[in-house]
């Protein structure tokens, strides 16, 4: 770990097990995965390439594949995936992989604020216990992700605490 770690610094390199996934230039993914073939077993660690992911751009992509066919190492290729629960790859690649999931929280908001008038505790419980808890396992296992969940927070301010508070102008009670 530390060998790879000092003789390969410009690579992010998860780990999870007998898989991993390094992200940076091909050739340094494909090098960084050769020599971890080669050195690992001595510690009594056996990658497994059919699990673990390079992820470069794509530029480098065709480079690294022919270093790993020259090395006989099945490794996959991406310009981003999804690794333990997060993301390892560029910014316009996380955005696609958040995107989906980030429409999903803005309408859960959206179904929740059109009953939080009549049970606002139940609303809030499955806000919080349920939307919040996914948003904030994706923001724990990938920090970069914040920038890309602007929709969630617009649609917290804008449409669920005023439902939640009975706010018809915006920061104004409703006094019936």
């Amino acid at each position: 770990y530390r060998y790879l770690r000092e003789h390969f610094p410009s690579a992010l390199q998860p780990w999870y097990a007998d898989d991993c996934a390094f992200y940076a230039r091909a050739s340094t993914c494909a090098n960084l995965f050769v020599r971890l073939c080669d050195k690992g077993p001595s510690v009594g660690y056996f990658p497994a390439p059919a699990k673990s992911w390079g992820i470069c751009p794509k530029r480098d992509e065709e480079r690294a594949r022919s270093i790993m066919l020259d090395a006989n190492l099945p490794l996959k290729w991406s310009r981003g995936q999804r690794y333990v629960g997060g993301f390892v790859g560029s910014d316009a690649m996380r955005e696609r992989w958040v995107k989906p999931m980030v429409e999903k929280w803005v309408a859960g908001i959206g179904e929740l604020s059109k009953v939080a008038g009549k049970y606002p505790q139940s609303v809030y419980v499955g806000l919080t216990q349920c939307l919040q808890a996914e948003w904030q396992y994706v923001c724990r296992v990938d920090p970069g992700v914040g920038p890309f969940l602007k929709p969630v927070e617009e649609a917290l301010t804008d449409v669920f605490l005023p439902a939640l508070f009975d706010l018809k102008d915006g920061l104004r009670p409703n006094f019936r």
